[in-house]
């Protein structure tokens, strides 16, 4: 996307809609969900071998073939090892696919096959599940890291990534049966070209990759790089290729999406007995076909979890100045920003390029002067870096101001091992009107820094160890910033006192499954954690004496946090359920919390919830076309219903 976007991003779209969301409306039907854009929608995921999607994707994968859309998965390797037979295992790796995939799609294991041309001295095989059309497979077949017979022996991915001569050249192994007639041989600039060919023609508006930088803390059997080689090298090639179509003149508008894959085993399950269930299962009509997998150990380990390498988070929308809301998200690796204007939206629009890949989760205040100020975390440097507007209100500023990356005690060398531990940034204002910037350190615990006046003090070391994704803050109705962190065992918290923290006494009562959000409502903060089991959804409470009150609460039965808003005195929770569509829940002060409500759509990531201006709860989300969805209540009251997701903008 160039700056102005791909498109004439202002407002083309006023959207009578919008002004139907923004505006009070006398009576409150019942909301009608509605799917966004079906027809630009699809899903590619490029993973290395033929069970790291079903194993480290799903329900991901599955959701998107239930939600009826195009869902394409491309596999670079035969997935061969070192197999006596390469071709023969090759085929039954291949087959493990296509049945998982049907049983997905609860249709037939009958696929069409065809060669696919990459090129004019390349080709893949391309196989379509007759049942549902819409789901294809794609086979480049390349040699597996443990292969000692591919071209130049094992490591041959790793080879080819490496290779900065341009004289390497890998061939490709041919399954027993194979649709093609015989090897190709790629160098990997024409690795690169292929994964780039392959997106001009299935034109992703979602793209699910694995893991490029594998946290250095887990997995410490797979040195140097923490995870497979062929996942990580697998990633790094599709985050070239993607650059590359960005570029290229393609109308190119998508969101990528990392998942972790061997380390998920040594955080809890996240996944809720019936998705564990039904994952397993997929994964079984796979290991069918493959006899050096089994369904214990490792592999009844990783699929009761799904984890995203670099979560969304929840504070990526913010209040301007005048109280209209403004959305950021990095859409075709660049940050964007929708804002509310009139009685529509009007974006995305381009922000400045901040020098590299940004990860998916931003972070937006509004600081004293009433300026949005944004921050977000470079996926090379693994830097900080932060973009304000030039005034209130206004136009944005053309550089990004580096802000370092924590270390323990001090700023990280981003050349280190260690960097790539280091979190996404969340920003929010104390009571002095003190910008405060907390984030995971690269030694596993917490780092923050304060902004005064304009000015960046020095890291502080929180403290903290084994920190899990989450970091998260929130500023107290007496202007006081709490943090919170999850760790093996509960809820890690720190007080601000002035330029300087103090530990808290932890939240217990939880083992957290995921990251916490800290929310403010009224004059107390509520922290949110789905608890390890994926079942329960922890809620502690800080009441109006600083003590914490604990309840658990049923998850609305899909994977990823759950946020919330102020909706009056009272709570309100949105998260994503089982089939991917949105819930909302309601938390009065006292009672039983009420029912998740279905609010329909089909979501990308968790949503997010902000009260607006005039006290109606808003929530937002990226749709599965990559674009901002919106869903507004009819009435700022905590009962009120919600209007409907509609997509913001153009």
């Amino acid at each position: 996307m160039s700056r102005s976007m791909s498109h004439p991003y202002r407002v083309l779209v006023a959207l009578a809609l919008a002004g139907f969301m923004l505006a009070c409306a006398p009576a409150e039907p019942a909301p009608v969900p509605r799917p966004a854009e079906p027809d630009r929608t699809r899903y590619l995921q490029v993973v290395a071998h033929q069970d790291d999607d079903i194993l480290f994707m799903n329900p991901d994968v599955q959701d998107a073939i239930r939600g009826g859309y195009p869902v394409v998965t491309v596999f670079l390797t035969a997935g061969e090892s070192n197999a006596r037979d390469v071709g023969r295992y090759a085929a039954g790796r291949q087959a493990g696919a296509r049945a998982a995939y049907a049983a997905m799609a609860g249709v037939a294991d009958d696929w069409s096959g065809e060669p696919l041309r990459l090129g004019d001295q390349h080709q893949a095989e391309l196989y379509t599940l007759r049942g549902k059309p819409r789901v294809q497979l794609v086979f480049l077949n390349l040699p597996d890291d443990n292969n000692p017979n591919a071209t130049g022996g094992k490591h041959a991915l790793l080879r080819l990534w490496k290779d900065r001569s341009k004289s390497l050249r890998v061939g490709t192994v041919v399954p027993q049966g194979a649709t093609v007639p015989g090897s190709s041989s790629y160098s990997r600039r024409e690795l690169v070209d292929a994964l780039v060919t392959l997106l001009r023609r299935f034109q992703p508006t979602v793209v699910r990759t694995q893991d490029p930088q594998p946290d250095s803390r887990y997995t410490r059997n797979w040195r140097p790089f923490n995870d497979h080689p062929d996942h990580v090298v697998t990633a790094r090639l599709m985050d070239e290729a993607l650059r590359t179509y960005r570029v290229s003149g393609a109308d190119a508008r998508f969101v990528v999406r990392n998942y972790r894959n061997y380390n998920v085993e040594v955080v809890p399950p996240n996944l809720s007995p019936e998705q564990q269930k039904e994952k397993l299962d997929v994964f079984r009509a796979y290991a069918k076909n493959d006899p050096w997998v089994s369904t214990k150990g490792a592999y009844d380990v990783w699929p009761r979890r799904m984890r995203y390498r670099w979560p969304l988070g929840s504070s990526w929308v913010g209040h301007n100045a005048d109280g209209r809301l403004q959305a950021f998200a990095v859409v075709s690796g660049q940050a964007v920003t929708w804002w509310q204007e009139g009685d529509g939206w009007s974006g995305p629009v381009s922000l400045a390029d901040p020098g590299g890949p940004l990860a998916p989760g931003l972070s937006v205040v509004t600081d004293r002067q009433g300026r949005l100020r944004l921050f977000g975390r470079r996926l090379d440097t693994h830097e900080v870096v932060g973009l304000s507007q030039l005034k209130p209100n206004g136009r944005w500023n053309s550089v990004w101001e580096p802000l370092g990356a924590p270390g323990a005690h001090g700023p990280v060398v981003p050349e280190s091992v260690a960097a790539s531990q280091v979190g996404q940034p969340v920003v929010t204002v104390d009571g002095a009107g003190r910008l405060v910037l907390v984030i995971r350190n690269a030694r596993g615990g917490v780092s923050a820094r304060v902004c005064t006046s304009g000015s960046w003090g020095e890291w502080l070391n929180l403290g903290g160890s084994e920190v899990r994704a989450g970091v998260t803050a929130a500023t107290r109705a007496d202007g006081t910033v709490e943090v919170f962190a999850t760790a093996p065992g509960g809820v890690l918290r720190w007080t601000q006192s002035g330029r300087s923290f103090a530990p808290g006494e932890p939240i217990r009562g939880v083992q957290p499954g995921g990251p916490p959000v800290a929310v403010r409502f009224g004059d107390r903060l509520a922290v949110l954690v789905t608890a390890a089991g994926g079942q329960q959804l922890f809620v502690g409470r800080q009441d109006r004496d600083g003590r914490w009150s604990t309840k658990m609460v049923p998850v609305p039965g899909g994977p990823g946090s759950v946020a919330g808003a102020a909706a009056g005195s009272d709570l309100l929770l949105v998260g994503r359920g089982a089939d991917g569509r949105g819930r909302t829940l309601r938390m009065g002060s006292s009672g039983p919390p009420g029912p998740w409500t279905d609010l329909g759509g089909s979501l990308v990531d968790e949503p997010v919830a902000i009260t607006a201006r005039d006290g109606r709860v808003v929530l937002l989300t990226l749709g599965p076309a990559s674009r901002l969805l919106v869903n507004v209540q009819y009435a700022p009251t905590p009962e009120s219903q919600f209007t409907g997701w509609r997509t913001a903008g153009s």
